[in-house]
């Protein structure tokens, strides 16, 4: 058989909380994601310059749907 070229890894550090058994890697990666969500929800979403105007009724590129006649 052809062995692995690495070394094995050493085992993971686990946290236990009661019936929550994770890894100390996974808790890690779970933090930052609800972070980055955290801030994704609270940070305002950035706007042009010319957005802070009323928009025209109609559609976004200005037509209001009908055929030019």
């Amino acid at each position: 058989m052809i062995q692995a070229a690495a070394a094995p890894a050493p085992p993971a550090t686990y946290l236990d909380w009661g019936v929550i058994h994770i890894s100390l890697s996974n808790a890690a990666i779970i933090a930052a994601m609800l972070l980055l969500f955290a801030l994704a929800i609270a940070l305002p979403f950035p706007v042009g310059r010319d957005r802070g105007a009323a928009a025209p009724p109609g559609r976004p590129d200005g037509r209001d749907g009908r055929r030019d006649r």
